[in-house]
């Protein structure tokens, strides 16, 4: 992946992990923000 997209992958999932307070039934929000900035870490 190129770094605009793993940029993109950290933002996205700070925004999950950190601002979004609206609760699913099935998913752990929080969980996926944290994933989703792993991933982008790792692949920086």
């Amino acid at each position: 992946m190129t770094v605009g997209f793993s940029l993109l992958l950290i933002a996205v999932g700070a925004i999950l992990k950190f601002a979004v307070t609206d609760n699913v039934k099935s998913v752990n929000l929080s969980t996926v923000g944290v994933v989703l900035m792993i991933v982008g870490a790792a692949d920086c």
